[in-house]
């Protein structure tokens, strides 16, 4: 193998190295945006009963609702 079949080997094979490493890269930003809009969907939830629980709770209900919230919060 002479000079310039060797140099075109090595890029051939770093290039193929670096290919593989973009895949399992993308691959792991894929999966971890998945898992993010997830999050975020129960997240949205959570937060919307919250503010439903307050909103019944400035109409004037009931003390032991009132109490409830300022100790969980």
């Amino acid at each position: 193998m002479n000079k310039a079949e060797a140099k075109d080997f090595l890029c051939q094979t770093a290039l193929e190295a670096f290919r593989e490493d973009y895949e399992k890269l993308t691959d792991t930003w894929r999966t971890l945006e998945n898992k993010a809009q997830g999050n975020v969907a129960i997240a949205g939830i959570f937060i919307a009963g919250a503010f439903a629980f307050i909103r019944e709770i400035s109409k004037g209900t009931h003390l032991y609702e009132k109490i409830l919230l300022y100790w969980h919060s």
